[in-house]
């Protein structure tokens, strides 16, 4: 009787593997191991990339290898996009980078994950180039002590980490007016 409760249960736990893999391939989770994550659901953050040259710091949602390749991932809520958001694809270049620097295996790639979307972003020449030159000028502008705020985003602001130092932060929406 214990033989046949353990194949019932092992016949079903299979099941339940392939049912959760299917999902996961679905909604856009590519293969390969996952060696690092930062959501929150799946275990505690383990630690935070850095690279001390430009200092810069940050941790993708997720890293996966593939072959002998860590790919950072990002998973954005914007639904029905044509293409990445620019400052998307920058974050995702920062979280390359630091993933070349942290590992020392340069990433050909990072992906954006939205609900209904997958863009694999080469982590090109370019692409670096361009994040280099955007962090300097981010240096340059803090440099001068004031930083004028660029949008009229009460969200933006909401979210934002210098809110509680910000002296042009949009205190309601109805400040908008």
């Amino acid at each position: 009787m214990l033989i046949w409760f353990s194949i019932f249960i092992f016949i079903i736990a299979l099941g339940l593997y392939y049912f959760a893999h299917q999902i996961l391939k679905q909604k856009g989770f590519s293969e390969g191991e996952i060696v690092f994550t930062d959501i929150d659901k799946w275990e505690k953050k383990k630690f935070t990339l850095y690279d001390k040259n430009y200092q810069l710091c940050g941790r993708p949602d997720y890293i996966r290898k593939m072959d002998d390749e860590f790919i950072p991932v990002e998973v954005k809520t914007t639904e029905r996009i044509n293409k990445p958001h620019a400052a998307h694809i920058l974050q995702l270049m920062a979280y390359c980078y630091l993933v070349e620097q942290t590992f020392s295996i340069h990433p050909t790639y990072g992906e954006l994950h939205y609900p209904d979307k997958i863009f694999q972003i080469p982590f090109t020449t370019e692409n670096q180039q361009e994040l280099i030159d955007t962090l300097q000028m981010m240096r340059r502008r803090l440099k001068g002590r004031s930083v004028n705020r660029e949008h009229n985003s009460f969200k933006k602001c909401t979210h934002c980490g210098f809110r509680d130092i910000c002296d042009q932060k949009i205190k309601s929406i109805k400040s908008l007016h």
